[in-house]
């Protein structure tokens, strides 16, 4: 009984790791065309002293001021 579960973990676990984005690729692949390199200050203007809002892939809402 015990190997039938870990080969049903084996497989699951490979099923995951197969996948074909993951955040560690994602965050090394080259900027998209057209896409340019901004400075901090271009960041703070975008958020600093603004409010955001998003929701999540849940569908929960988040809103968020930020004033640093």
């Amino acid at each position: 009984m015990r190997a039938i579960y870990m080969t049903a973990l084996t497989v699951l676990l490979s099923a995951c790791a197969g996948g074909s984005s993951s955040p560690t690729k994602d965050a090394h692949a080259p900027p998209p065309p057209g896409a340019r390199q901004i400075s901090g200050s271009e960041i703070s203007a975008q958020f600093i002293g603004r409010s955001h809002q998003s929701v999540t892939s849940r569908g929960a809402s988040i809103h968020r001021g930020f004033d640093c």
